[in-house]
């Protein structure tokens, strides 16, 4: 038999389709199936998997977002952004992989923020930048302290953004040129740092954070990326970001997202296997699923392989189960050609896989935050509605597809 038909018997046999409950139809319905308490309790316990109501990965993310945010609150700049930096040489992530440098600077920046989104919260008011001019002299105080810089320049990032998001209470010129402005801003910053030079991924994951704000971002933007995955390759979440900006509506083309997929492949292998090629495009996809049009789906089956040998953690099954059942899933307003829809469904079939082999609990507010990109309607901000969404919609899917039922 020749390689290619052995390739493709093996992946059919994990990944073979199955009848089960469409998606779709289960977050149309949740909200009804909540109203019911005893179908709902049956629902839950009767899936074959315990419902985690705050992973490791969460309590982790929470104990880092909670001390940069205690350290901006208390003006300790110096010991914030030292505690950035040493983390940050270190490479060193959450069990899920998110960078914990990353993970102090999100919390910090939520104090930086505050005046800012509480001024255009209101409308019309002059937002205070008493906090940037804080840290800024911070900087200045201790300039070999990159990771204050960094924190700077991410914080600019994310007040650009802020006035867009109130640009409906703003005058969207003004808004407009402010987003410049600070992007503008968080760039000179960086040019006094080299993020190579100081084998910095967080430095290089500022650079590629800024490029939205950027004249031209398409002539540089494989480039920053490919020097990030450098630095840092074992971080899953820098694949999926730039495969977001290698889609056409950012600065890219569905043919260049498959050629860096593939690129990535080879010069990631040691880490990932094949992984390089799925992590790309599941960031691209999540976006656009049109971007399957190009997608080769035995290589992307074959790497997601690869993903989940080296991913074990249950926030990983998680991710890849809600992903190939609800983002892959077939919906009203999809528009994507025949031909992208073909693949998108052969890619899903590995749902079941994933499910059976690898998840022991669900996770609910993955399969929320999932679940609001592919029906609108269950956005909340209240969290434990969040969870009850989650935990339903997990419940309903897994028990559906998953072959081997706990005992």
């Amino acid at each position: 038999m020749p390689a290619g038909g052995f390739i493709e018997q093996t992946l059919g046999s994990l990944f073979g389709y199955r009848n089960h409950a469409e998606p779709f139809e289960i977050l149309q319905s949740v909200k009804d199936t909540l109203m019911d308490e005893a179908k709902t309790e049956q629902l839950l316990e009767g899936c074959g998997l315990p419902i985690s109501h705050q992973s490791e990965e969460e309590l982790e993310q929470s104990w880092y977002l909670s001390r940069g945010e205690k350290l901006a609150d208390l003006a300790e700049w110096d010991q914030l952004g030292r505690e950035i930096q040493e983390f940050d040489k270190m490479n060193a992530t959450t069990a899920s992989g998110m960078p914990i440098s990353e993970a102090l600077t999100l919390g910090a920046r939520k104090v930086v923020l505050a005046p800012i989104r509480a001024a255009l919260e209101h409308g019309g008011q002059q937002p205070s930048l008493d906090v940037f001019h804080d840290v800024h002299d911070a900087m200045h105080a201790h300039p070999r302290n990159y990771g204050l810089a960094a924190l700077l320049c991410l914080a600019h990032v994310d007040a650009g953004f802020a006035w867009l998001d109130y640009s409906g209470k703003v005058q969207k010129q003004i808004a407009h040129k402010t987003f410049r402005r600070h992007f503008a801003m968080a760039q000179e910053i960086l040019n006094n740092y080299n993020a190579y030079d100081l084998g910095s991924s967080l430095l290089a994951l500022t650079q590629c954070a800024i490029l939205p704000g950027l004249d031209d971002p398409a002539l540089r933007f494989c480039d920053d990326y490919e020097d990030l995955i450098e630095l840092d390759p074992t971080t899953p979440q820098h694949f999926l970001k730039f495969g977001v900006h290698l889609l056409p509506a950012w600065f890219g083309s569905y043919a260049t997202l498959e050629n860096y997929a593939r690129k990535l492949t080879k010069t990631t292998y040691d880490f990932w296997g094949k992984g390089a090629y799925a992590l790309v495009y599941a960031g691209a996809i999540a976006q656009d699923v049109a971007a399957c049009e190009r997608l080769d789906p035995d290589l992307f089956l074959t790497s997601l392989l690869d993903i989940m040998e080296r991913r074990t953690d249950q926030d990983a099954a998680n991710h890849y189960a809600a992903f190939l059942t609800l983002t892959l899933a077939d919906a009203p307003h999809r528009n994507d050609s025949r031909a992208s829809q073909k693949k998108r469904h052969k890619i899903s079939e590995a749902a079941d896989y994933v499910i059976d082999e690898h998840m022991r609990e669900i996770h609910p507010l993955t399969w929320y935050h999932t679940a609001v990109t592919l029906n609108p309607a269950l956005q909340t901000d209240h969290v434990p509605t969040q969870k009850l969404y989650g935990g339903v919609i997990a419940a309903q899917i897994s028990a559906s597809r998953r072959r081997y039922p706990e005992t």
